[in-house]
């Protein structure tokens, strides 16, 4: 799916071919892009995409013609007598084509991982339709090795050139005592970063705490054009919970945008008042197709710049890639990695749930200090619960503890009640605390036995 290395070994072959007198042109697909048809490579990355402007910047007076459609591609440049040698740039599952060469790039690194294919994995097709090419271009990597291929190899080894501002090359020295980010909007950005040495010898590289900052390129790089964000929520009331201080880090680094939240109807009444959404939006579980259509075709019609989805389904990753939402960011499990503009993959599998939501919205540069729960309730929030407490014997004015002790999946999710008990009073005891116990009316018996346990 990207990240072996083919646009190097597609700027080497026009170079190569340009040297011996042929006249090259590059046919790419030009993912990204705003434009559609066919066209030429000119001076804007976002009409013809970044890739091919790479190229084009490189190689100068070789023409790179930009197309989803290779064939169409390949006829314009025909057309116009652009060359006589077409390197195509990603085009080995292009199978309608008649090709004269098929060469495959390999990270040694990928391959050894294994071959999990779409959805699920990065793989287009299994290790096996290597026979079809002609030659393979296996990276030199010091990690990894693979097993001998049935097909001739080249072993490539890649070295930065320097530093480029446009189309002019920045001297080294000129970055003498800079502190310079490492930042690497491509799919695989290992081979790059491992390279930083040979980038600058004079400048302290820091590379970000997030390794997943080759995706977040899409999402910096058009921050001032995001005016209206979609957070799809949790789920769940107490993930719901902990995703408070995620949602609080997009508010601070997006303040003037419109920020929606998208969540079911049992959780929407915990943010009822919360500050750091703009628009709160309610929609049960679809119950049909028809149904699960509309909500697609709302989420469509509203326009949003960015959908940040906190759930990690894959319905809810399709519902944003077929409502058309520009940059969809979450993190890639459940094989959705291909509808995700921002993909992040997770860390740690330990890491606490508030902090796993923090980790996704530092891809968007999203952060925050001092992480809280602490949402600010109604007026009448407010009396409505002193009046509830009051009712069962808690004065107005006292403190109190609540205990939540159920949970949607029974014992499996659940503390041991003996243990709620003994926490409950242990604090009324020593801080002087009312406690009450809430729940849904199909956990009251846990509830009432806890109550039971408290002396």
């Amino acid at each position: 799916m990207g990240g072996n290395g083919k646009t190097p070994i597609v700027i080497a072959l026009a170079q190569a071919f340009r040297e011996k007198g042929f006249r090259p042109v590059i046919l790419s697909r030009g993912y990204g892009r705003t434009s559609r048809g066919v066209l030429l490579a000119g001076s804007n990355w976002e009409e013809a995409g970044d890739e091919p402007l790479l190229m084009k910047r490189r190689l100068g007076n070789v023409p790179v013609v930009v197309g989803a459609d290779r064939y169409e591609a390949g006829l314009f440049a025909e057309s116009r007598d652009l060359g006589n040698v077409f390197i195509l740039d990603d085009g080995f599952q292009h199978r309608r084509l008649y090709r004269d060469v098929d060469l495959v790039a390999i990270d040694p690194i990928e391959w050894s991982a294994g071959e999990t294919l779409l959805p699920r994995g990065r793989w287009r097709e299994p290790k096996s339709a290597l026979r079809r090419a002609h030659a393979a271009c296996v990276q030199d990597s010091d990690s990894a090795a693979i097993e001998p291929l049935p097909i001739p190899t080249f072993a490539l080894r890649y070295q930065i050139e320097g530093l480029y501002s446009a189309d002019t090359l920045v001297s080294s020295e000129s970055l003498k005592g800079l502190a310079v980010v490492a930042f690497a909007g491509i799919a695989n950005d290992r081979p790059v970063l491992q390279l930083r040495p040979d980038l600058c010898s004079y400048c302290e590289l820091r590379t970000p705490d997030v390794a997943h900052h080759g995706p977040a390129a899409k999402v910096l790089m058009r921050a001032k054009k995001l005016e209206k964000i979609l957070i799809r929520g949790p789920n769940w009331v107490g993930d719901a919970v902990l995703a408070i201080p995620a949602m609080k880090a997009v508010r601070a680094l997006f303040p003037d945008a419109e920020i929606t939240l998208l969540v079911r109807p049992f959780v929407a009444g915990l943010y009822a008042a919360a500050p750091f959404i703009d628009k709160l939006w309610s929609e049960a579980q679809p119950s049909s197709l028809a149904d699960w259509i509309r909500i697609t075709r709302d989420i469509r019609n509203r326009q949003f710049d960015m959908a940040l989805l906190l759930p990690n389904s894959f319905e809810s990753a399709l519902m944003m890639l077929l409502a058309g939402v520009p940059q969809r960011v979450g993190y890639a499990t459940e094989g959705r990695q291909w509808m995700l503009t921002n993909g992040v993959t997770a860390g740690s599998k330990s890491v606490h749930q508030m902090q796993y939501y923090l980790d996704l919205v530092k891809v968007i540069s999203a952060t925050v200090e001092s992480p809280s729960i602490e949402i600010e309730a109604t007026a009448h929030e407010r009396n409505t619960a002193r009046r509830l407490l009051a009712r069962e014997g808690i004065p107005i004015e006292a403190p109190f503890l609540v205990l939540s002790p159920g949970a949607a999946y029974g014992t499996a999710k659940r503390w041991y009640e003996d243990r709620f008990a003994n926490v409950a009073e242990t604090l009324a005891r020593e801080l002087g605390f009312y406690v009450a116990v809430i729940g849904s009316e199909t956990e009251r018996p846990i509830a009432a036995r806890i109550c039971q346990r408290i002396v």
